[in-house]
This record gives C-alpha cells, structure tokens and sequence, in this order.
C-alpha cells in the first residue's frame, strides 16, 4: 500500500468517525427534545387546576359528560 492510499483510507475513517459523532449528537439532542416534552406533560397533568378539572368531571366513580 503506497502512502497516497494509506491518507485516502485513513481519512475516509475519519470522515466516517465525523459522520458517526454528528449522528449521535444530533440523536441526544432529540432524546433532550422527547424528555423535556414529557417533563411539561408531566408538570401540566400534574398541576392543580388540571387535576381539579379532572376530578370534577368524575362523580361516584362515573365520567360525567364535559359541557359544551
């Protein structure tokens, strides 16, 4: 193997170790995404006013039908 080869086979590797990183940065930045999305769910289902609308729709065990 000449040396021209040998630098055209070495950055082909790191280009692909470049690609490879970018990906999995780009994947936690998703997975930040999808986790903070269920972190204001859970804070919104969560809150007072929501779980007392909620409950008031619920009467001995029935669901109530919600006013229009």
């Amino acid at each position: 193997m000449d040396e021209d080869s040998e630098s055209r086979t070495i950055n082909a590797v790191d280009s692909g170790l470049l690609e490879l990183k970018a990906a999995v940065q780009n994947l936690n930045i998703q997975i930040e995404s999808v986790q903070s999305r269920i972190k204001e769910y859970d804070r919104h289902i969560l809150s007072p006013s929501y779980l007392s609308l909620t409950l008031s729709f619920h009467v001995g065990g029935q669901r109530r039908q919600r006013p229009r």
